[in-house]
């Protein structure tokens, strides 16, 4: 491949690459996500680094779940694994102005740490926060294929696979405005019915934090969204769970009309015995690609996530309701 002004090697080509992902990372490409606020964002985080990220840390890193480098596919290192980093680092976006970010998240955010998860405001801030994250990282994303695209002359093979990734990429950026939008008009007109959300609480403590959008492909209709008022808005489930003292938070949000099989099964096996319960998390786990763990957790499952990983590389692409798993990393844990 060549870029416009000279040839490069696959290594530099690479390097070029990694240059303009830690670029994205470096400053806001948007202003505050809050609705007409033209203020430069903070580096917001889904998760409060003085609370829940604070307390599940071991000297103020936690083990995240990592992409390792384009040069990691060279070398036949492993693409994904668990990487020690920074509370920082985890779960941050460039969101939010200073005094919106303060503003709109404090009732999830207050000092004491206490909040009433059962509040269907609370419930919504929060899903709000990972929704906006999410599309943060989508608008990095189709930064870079445009970048890469303007920059670069692809063979005609690689043109199209990036084209259509970059489309990809715009549609789902589409569809999580429009999700943006129906939180923001829900929130400020006090109606919580298009968005409902199931919560359990565990009674025991899971050091486990995981905040993400979930799209099943098999309850997705691909609508276009010229229907205003249709029920049904390609159905997102948003997933949250973190530990609270001695115990642990699973929230399962859904839009509401759709079927919700995806969520109705997680909620009834979370809700079941141990085998189920453990299946289920590590189904919502295998989803996510923002989550973390502590560094005591990780330890004790440390022998069960190579098959998990080998597993994740396989079924990537997969997004159907009902995935099989050989792996089952928590069911020891839950156990003991």
């Amino acid at each position: 491949m060549n870029s416009n002004k000279e040839s490069l090697s696959g290594v530099e080509y690479l390097n070029y690459v990694e240059r303009i992902r830690k670029k994205l990372d470096e400053a806001p490409l948007c202003n505050c996500m809050y609705p007409q606020c033209n203020d430069i964002p903070i580096q917001s985080h889904v998760f409060q680094r003085r609370g829940v990220l604070k307390d599940i840390s071991t000297k103020g890193k936690v083990m995240g779940f990592h992409y390792n480098t384009l040069f990691s596919t060279i070398n036949n290192e492993q693409s994904i694994c668990y990487k020690e980093v920074g509370i920082y680092k985890s779960f941050k976006f460039w969101g939010f102005c200073q005094h919106h970010d303060n503003l709109i998240f404090k009732p999830i955010e207050p000092l004491n740490g206490i909040v009433n998860w059962y509040d269907k405001k609370n419930q919504y801030l929060l899903a709000y926060k990972t929704l906006c994250r999410e599309l943060y990282v989508q608008l990095q994303m189709k930064k870079l294929f445009e970048k890469l695209l303007s920059t670069f002359h692809y063979t005609s093979e690689f043109q199209e696979c990036y084209i259509q990734s970059l489309a990809n990429i715009s549609y789902s950026i589409r569809v999580f405005e429009r999700y943006k939008r129906l939180f923001e008009e829900s929130m400020e007109n006090n109606d919580y019915s298009k968005y409902g959300f199931k919560v359990l609480c565990f009674p025991f403590r899971l050091e486990l934090c995981l905040a993400s959008p979930i799209c099943i492909q098999d309850e997705n209709n691909m609508q276009n969204w010229n229907d205003v008022e249709s029920k049904i808005i390609n159905p997102i489930n948003i997933v949250e769970i973190f530990p609270d003292k001695d115990k642990t938070y699973i929230i399962i949000g859904f839009i509401e009309g759709a079927d919700n099989i995806w969520a109705r099964e997680k909620y009834t096996m979370l809700s079941d015995n141990v085998e189920e319960m453990s299946l289920a998390l590590q189904d919502i786990l295998f989803r996510s690609e923002f989550h973390c763990m502590s560094k005591k957790l990780y330890d004790e499952i440390q022998d069960e996530i190579p098959l998990f990983l080998e597993e994740w590389k396989s079924l990537i692409n997969d997004y159907s309701h009902k995935l099989i798993y050989k792996s089952n990393i928590f069911r020891k844990y839950i156990e003991t």
